[in-house]
Order: C-alpha cells, then sequence, then structure tokens
C-alpha cells in the first residue's frame, strides 16, 4: 500500500511542475494492465490533489516497476475498497513519496498477464469518450467514501424523496408526498408544545397546501393556530389528539373538500369559525371534554348530516352550526347553558330537536328551520329569545318545561303548531311571540305570567280556547287580534288592564267574562265581537276607553255601573243593546261553612275543596279571597275562594280564618269584604 501511495504521489508531483507530459505521449499505448491497476488504485489520491478531470486521462504514463506488484499483491487487491485509514494519510504519503520516487521510477517494468476486464476498462477509446462526464462531478477522496456510506438504496432515496420535513416554533412537521399525509407534533419526543399563530401563508406547510389530504395533529400538541389550514381545498381527513386543548379560529375555514374530522377526549375549546364553510363534512361527534363551541364554528357545513353532543358542552356559540341544510336531528345535554344566536339558524330539513337544560335560547337560534317538526324544550328558568324558533313552518308539536320568559317573536310564523301549554313559572310572554301561528287552536298562559304583551297571540286565527290563569296583571294591545274562532273569552280578577284591540275581530266568540278586579279597558278592545249575546262589566272597572265594546252586533243585554257608562257612552257605539241593567249595592251576607274530606284521598293526594261548599253567599255570586290565619294545612285560592287541603295531612278538625267578597253578577255590584272562619274535618 505505501509504495502505490508513493507512485501516486509521484504522478501528481511530476503532473504539478510538467515533466510527466512527454512521456504520457510516448508510452501511452505501450501501457501494461498492471499499469491500470496501480492506476485505479491511485485514483482515491488523485482526488484529493483536486486535479482538472481534462488531466486524469493522463494517469496511464505513470511507470510502476514490476516489483510493486509482487511485493504488494494483497494490498493492491484491497485497494478498490476505500477505508478511512486511507483518509487520514495523505501528509504522511508527501513525505515519503519525496523519499523513496527516484528508486522507485528507476526499477519499473510493465506486467504481462492482465485479465480480460482490465484489458478493456484500459482501452484509451473508451476512457477518453466516457470518462470526463464522470470525473467532472467527483469529489475529493474524503468526502467521495463519506457520501458512499450515505447514499441511501432506491427505495430509501424515493421515500426520502416523498418526505418533506421542518420545524415551527417548537414543533417539528413532516409530510408524505406520495399519501399527502402532514403530521405535526412536538419537536421534543415526550414533550407538549402548542402552535403559535401566525398568517395563513406564514405556516411553513402552506407551500405544500394542494399536496395536503390528510392532517395528523399528534399527541403533545395543545394548540392549532388561527387560520392554520385555510382553505386547504385537497384536504379530505383529520385526526386531532386530545392534548390539543384548542382548536384556532378560522382553523380549517373553507376545506371544502373535507369529509370526516376525529376529535379526541381531551379538546376544550372549537375555536370561531374553525372548521366553517367545510361542505363536504358529513359527521362529527363532539367529545365530552369540549366545553365551547365558539361563533361560526360549523357554520355553511352544507352536507353535514348528523352532530353528537355529550355532557361537558357548556355553551354553543353564535352561528356555530347555521345553514346546515342537511342536519336532520339535535339533542343539546342538559349542561349546555347557552345557545347563541343563529347558532342553527335555516337548518332547513332540521325535524326533531330536544334542548334538555339550557338557560338561555339566543335570538334566531332556529330560525327558519322550515322542516322542524317536534319540538321539546327543558329549561333552567330558560330565556328563549327574540324570534329563536320564527318561521319554524312545519312545527307541530310543543313541549315547554322550566321556562321563564318567551320573547319577541319567540314563535311567530309557526303556522302549523296546534296546542300550547306554557309552564307554571313564566313570567313572560313577549310582543308577537307566537304571532301568526294561523293553525294554533289553544293555549294555556299560567297565572306567573304578569303581562301577556302586544301582539302575543295576534292573527291566530283558528284559536279557540284560550285559558288565562289568575295571577296574570296585564292584557297588551292586540293580544289576541283576530282570533277569529274563540269560543269564549275569561279575564280573570288579576287583571287590572286590557289593552287597546285585545280582543278585536274575535267574531265567533259567544261569550265574555271579564273578573272583577279590572279596572280599565282600552279603545276597541272587544271591537267585533259579534257573537256576544249578554255582557257584564264589573264595578271593579273605572275606566272605559271609546269603542271598547264596538260593532257588538248581536248584544242584547248589559250589565254595567250606570254611573261608569254615562262617563263615556261611545264605549258601546254601533251596539244594538236591548237593555241596560245598572249595577245595584251588594247586600251580601257571607259566612263560614264547614266541610269534610276522606283522610284516603288526602293521603295520596292535596285535595281542593270549592268555595261554594265553604261560604254561604246570599244572593248567589262570585267570590274573592285570601287567608287570614289559620292551619298550614289549609291554603286558599284568590281567584275563587276554594280552599286546599296539603297532602298527607293528617285526620283530625282544622280551622282557617278567610277574608271573602263577593264579586256581584248581572244585578249587583261587589260587595264589601268580611272575616269568615271556614272548618274542614279530616276523616
Amino acid at each position: 500500500m505505501k509504495l502505490k501511495r508513493l507512485l501516486a504521489s509521484f504522478v501528481a508531483m511530476a503532473m504539478t511542475v510538467g515533466m510527466m507530459s512527454s512521456l504520457v505521449l510516448a508510452d501511452e499505448a505501450e501501457n501494461t494492465p498492471e499499469e491500470t491497476v496501480a492506476e485505479q488504485a491511485a485514483e482515491p489520491e488523485e482526488k484529493e490533489t483536486k486535479k482538472p478531470a481534462a488531466k486524469e486521462t493522463e494517469k496511464p504514463e505513470e511507470k510502476k516497476p514490476a516489483e510493486t506488484k509482487a511485493e504488494e499483491p494483497e494490498e493492491t487487491a484491497k485497494e478498490t475498497e476505500p477505508s478511512e485509514s486511507e483518509e487520514k494519510e495523505p501528509a504522511e504519503t508527501s513525505k515519503e513519496t519525496s523519499e523513496k520516487q527516484p528508486e522507485e521510477t528507476k526499477g519499473a517494468e510493465p506486467e504481462e498477464e492482465v485479465s480480460a476486464e482490465t484489458a478493456e476498462e484500459t482501452e484509451p477509446s473508451e476512457t477518453e469518450d466516457k470518462e470526463p462526464a464522470e470525473t467532472e462531478t467527483e469529489e475529493p477522496a474524503g468526502e467521495s467514501e463519506a457520501a458512499e456510506a450515505d447514499v441511501p438504496s432506491e427505495e430509501d432515496s424515493q421515500d426520502a424523496k416523498n418526505a418533506i420535513t421542518g420545524t415551527y416554533a417548537n414543533l417539528k412537521w413532516s409530510l408524505d408526498e406520495s399519501k399527502g399525509v402532514l403530521t405535526i407534533s412536538p419537536a421534543k419526543a415526550k414533550s407538549k408544545a402548542p402552535m403559535p399563530t401566525t398568517s395563513n401563508t406564514g405556516y411553513p406547510w402552506y407551500a405544500y397546501k394542494s399536496q395536503i389530504k390528510k392532517v395528523v395533529i399528534a399527541k403533545g400538541v395543545t394548540s392549532i393556530g388561527d387560520n392554520a389550514f385555510y382553505s386547504y381545498t385537497a384536504l379530505t381527513s383529520a385526526t386531532i389528539a386530545g392534548t390539543v386543548a384548542t382548536i384556532g379560529e378560522w382553523a380549517f375555514e373553507e376545506c371544502n373538500n373535507l369529509k370526516s374530522v376525529s376529535l379526541a377526549s381531551g379538546i376544550k375549546i372549537i375555536g370561531k369559525g374553525a372548521f366553517n364553510e367545510c361542505e363536504n363534512l358529513t359527521s362529527v361527534v363532539i367529545p365530552k371534554t369540549v366545553t365551547e363551541i365558539r361563533q361560526a364554528a360549523f357554520e355553511d357545513c352544507y352536507n353535514l348530516k348528523s352532530v353528537s353532543f355529550s355532557n361537558g358542552l357548556k355553551s354553543i356559540g353564535e352561528y356555530a352550526f347555521a345553514y346546515c341544510y342537511s342536519l336532520t336531528k339535535i339533542v343539546i345535554p342538559k349542561t349546555v347553558a347557552t345557545i347563541g344566536e343563529g347558532a342553527f339558524c335555516e337548518c332547513y330539513n332540521l325535524v326533531s330537536v330536544t334542548i334538555k337544560g339550557a338557560k338561555e335560547i339566543g335570538y334566531e337560534a332556529f330560525y327558519y328551520c322550515r322542516s322542524l317538526k317536534n319540538l321539546s324544550i327543558t329549561g333552567k328558568s330558560l330565556k328563549i329569545g327574540n324570534s329563536a324558533f320564527s318561521e319554524c313552518t312545519l312545527l307541530r308539536n310543543l313541549t315547554l318545561k322550566g321556562v321563564k320568559e318567551i320573547n319577541r317573536y319567540a314563535f311567530a310564523y309557526c303556522c302549523c303548531l296546534k296546542g300550547v301549554v306554557i309552564p307554571s313559572g313564566t313570567t313572560v310572554i313577549g310582543d308577537s311571540a307566537f304571532y301568526e301561528c294561523t293553525y294554533l287552536d289553544s293555549v294555556s298562559i299560567p297565572g306567573t305570567v304578569k303581562k301577556i304583551d302586544d301582539n302575543a297571540f295576534k292573527n291566530c286565527t283558528y284559536l279557540t280556547t284560550v285559558k288565562i290563569g289568575y295571577g296574570v296583571e296585564e292584557i297588551g294591545e292586540d293580544a289576541f287580534y283576530e282570533d277569529n274562532y274563540i269560543q269564549s273569552i275569561s279575564i280573570p280578577g288579576s287583571v287590572k288592564t286590557i289593552g287597546e284591540y285585545a280582543f278585536c275581530n274575535c267574531y265567533y266568540a259567544k261569550s265574555i267574562t271579564i273578573g272583577y278586579g279590572v279596572e280599565k279597558i282600552g279603545q276597541y278592545a272587544f271591537d267585533d265581537c259579534d257573537s256576544v249575546i249578554a255582557l257584564i262589566v264589573p264595578s271593579s272597572v273605572k275606566s272605559l276607553s271609546s269603542y271598547a265594546f264596538n260593532s257588538m252586533n248581536d248584544i242584547n243585554t248589559v250589565s254595567i255601573d250606570e254611573e261608569l257608562y254615562n262617563s263615556n257612552k261611545n264605549a258601546f257605539t254601533n251596539c244594538s243593546v236591548n237593555e241596560w241593567i245598572w249595577l245595584k249595592e251588594n247586600p251580601a251576607k257571607i259566612t263560614g261553612k264547614t266541610a269534610k274530606v276522606k283522610a284516603k284521598k288526602v293521603k295520596k293526594k292535596a285535595v281542593t275543596v270549592a268555595a261554594s261548599k265553604v261560604y254561604k253567599v246570599l244572593p248567589s255570586s262570585g267570590v274573592n279571597a285570601f287567608k287570614v290565619s289559620g292551619s298550614k294545612k289549609l291554603t286558599v285560592n284568590k281567584a275563587n275562594g276554594s280552599i286546599t287541603v296539603k297532602k298527607k295531612t293528617k285526620k283530625g278538625t282544622y280551622k282557617i280564618k278567610v277574608k271573602v267578597m263577593s264579586t256581584g253578577n248581572a244585578q249587583y255590584k261587589a260587595s264589601d269584604w268580611k272575616t269568615v272562619t271556614v272548618t274542614i274535618k279530616v276523616k
């Protein structure tokens, strides 16, 4: 090996000073195969000298002594396998070459025996034609040998070509081009790192957006930045690990071909517009760890057919699922307190909605869900916002529980809605709340409602039965305007004011009962109630507006305080009254009575005893009453004076003092108040 290195150094030195040029031309044809073998062995060393490729063809002019082959046969064979030790010896070789060069050159003789393969490699024509192009790209010997150790196989090269990698903040990312899979994970193994927000073009993988078909957010990533995958139109699926706490704003917006999203348990917040306009997304399962779905998160996902919510979710943001035309059924768990403005508006194919425990349903939350037929709401002092279910034109079955407020236009234009029972505890029925629910046939309003607001049931043209509970204090303007088919109108004594046009154009109402306690009746309040034959205006009324009973064409008799009538005769304009009955002072005599209740009935449930069994009122008429003192087992109904015995009251005799008054009738005004004692015997 040392001799060969000396030869190589000799050649390099000779070529540098120009001493070997004439020998190359003279002896090129006489080169023996042994010279070619030595030339190949010397090539790595020649590369270290960084000679031009053109001069490498002059290697045959080296004349090596025959003793080189004889003395080092084994090392010659090994010369074709470069080693690290050879890379480290150039300085030593140069020194030895300078000392031995003359002696070796003098004794060199060509070898006679060569293989056929070696002979072919040394032919001048082929060497001159093919070698220069290859040698132009050759690197120095040390770098070439290191490169050979790192050169991958053909298969590995293809994989390396397909893999694009990089880092972003404390994350690393890799794109498999052959599959279009982008994987993002923490740069350090078993660590956690967020994805910082930048512009959508600022993320390093943005340049490859057209190639990315699948996104995998690996375990350890704690957030997805805003706009991270905005408008990646080639993307078809996304898998997000549970270590991600927040999916950023507009993260996957306008990924029009995104069909599936896998959200692992652990995710807490789905950010504003995160999956907005993912038009081909068909289903999504919200894990139980998610507490917030923010504004427009899934808005305009036109082909989204199903959404599964879990207990743990607390709020659904504004327009979160708006315009998801393919949704058919929604069940919102009891943990959800807030459903934001427009959250499900215009979900045209939504048929069934169940809400289990909300506290607030926002403005137009389910507006124009035109296929909605079944709606069940169980709330916790729930406020149903303005127009929340407006124009759900096929809504037929409505169940309400735990509702506190039904606000403006909440169910307006729900023209197929049938019977509605508003639950006890409701305090507000807002302006136009049930406006133009044309097929609504019955409604029951509890006494907890203080005001039936203006237009609340206006144009409910097929409404036939209205029950207004004792406790309602005001009926607003146009509240039941043009509810043509109402059969009877009964207004409890708790109502103080009946607004203008409140029952105007209730053509088919055959009777109107105005309870003692009403103080003011507005203009046109009962205008065109043509079918009423008899009317009693109680002595509690102090203000009677013009045209209050206008155009009651079939009315025959009216009982009213004469003084009140004379104060405003225009109240009965266009009424063909045949008989006016002026109310007299009430001579009523009221006494308490004793009633009996069976213990077996009381054991199972509370028992109510009618006023007629506990009071004696002469002449006969209705009563108002309230409890003064007595047993805690007994309660008094202020509206009608009835007494209720509480459930599980034991056998015995119970007494109660009640303050009672006669409300009067078609002949008499109300009486003065009187305190009486009532006895209830439980046997």
